[in-house]
């Protein structure tokens, strides 16, 4: 019995270590990101039947949210300003041949650079194209950002532990609010990307199956199962131990009852 006893202490000890207090910065601030990120996906569920309804008037192509808000939020490169169209003619002329019109084309931008406002000229003209791609980039790819966030928060839900109310210690969540709900079971089946993970695992087991599951049965023994647990080791007493460590030395302390 004193055996069990230490035992149960033991792997409690060794979860205690790797639990993040509730109260620490990171924790409050990835649920606010949680919670963004969630409405960002409503919001886009929400929208994408009603701009799939259009098509765009050049192409043919059915719209979507993201096109939609490049459109919106992407402003209009400076190079395609009025006041800046001079200084950017023939831009592909520096890749050509020394030419007589290239010698033009230089005069022309020499004069046109002393007219133009100021904006049309370096560095500000690239800092706004940079601004255009940034913008651009993060339409483009906020759903993947999204999709990140919201596997992640399965993790980060599951090492979080909670404060004893008599002692003001941190321990791990009981089993039915760890696993079951609110826990990991229930952060699972409400994550807006268990439609893509269930896609990817129906690829994998069509994979399996067209390899043949015997061979990958060997594979997963003697490849992936040492990776994964060698992977495993170096992750948590090279990062996240110490992660947990220095967030929950910042954390606010519970006082118990």
């Amino acid at each position: 019995q004193l055996e069990e006893e230490l035992g149960i202490e033991f792997q409690e000890m060794k979860w205690r270590k790797m639990m993040l207090r509730p109260t620490t910065n990171f924790i409050i601030y990835w649920r606010v990101l949680f919670v963004i990120c969630v409405i960002l996906e409503i919001t886009h569920l929400a929208l994408e039947p009603r701009v799939a309804q259009y098509r765009d008037a050049q192409t043919g192509k059915k719209l979507n949210v993201g096109i939609v808000l490049e459109h919106y939020l992407v402003p209009t490169p400076v190079s395609e300003w009025q006041p800046c169209e001079a200084l950017h003619l023939d831009d592909n002329s520096k890749k050509r041949r020394w030419r007589p019109r290239r010698r033009r084309i230089v005069e022309k931008r020499k004069e046109a650079s002393e007219q133009a406002p100021w904006y049309c000229r370096k560095p500000y003209s690239k800092i706004h194209s940079t601004f255009c791609e940034f913008i651009r980039y993060l339409v483009k790819d906020l759903l993947i950002l999204i999709s990140i966030i919201c596997f992640l928060d399965c993790f980060v839900v599951f090492f979080t532990g909670e404060i004893c109310e008599k002692t003001g210690q941190l321990i791990p969540k009981k089993f039915f609010t760890r696993w079951l709900l609110p826990g990991l079971t229930l952060q699972v089946l409400v994550n807006p990307k268990m439609i893509e993970l269930n896609n990817a695992i129906r690829r994998l087991w069509q994979g399996i199956h067209h390899i043949g599951p015997a061979r990958v049965w060997r594979w997963t023994v003697v490849l992936i199962e040492p990776a994964l647990f060698a992977f495993y080791n170096w992750f948590v007493s090279k990062f996240w131990r110490r992660f947990v460590v220095e967030k929950n030395s910042t954390a606010k302390h519970v006082e118990p009852l």
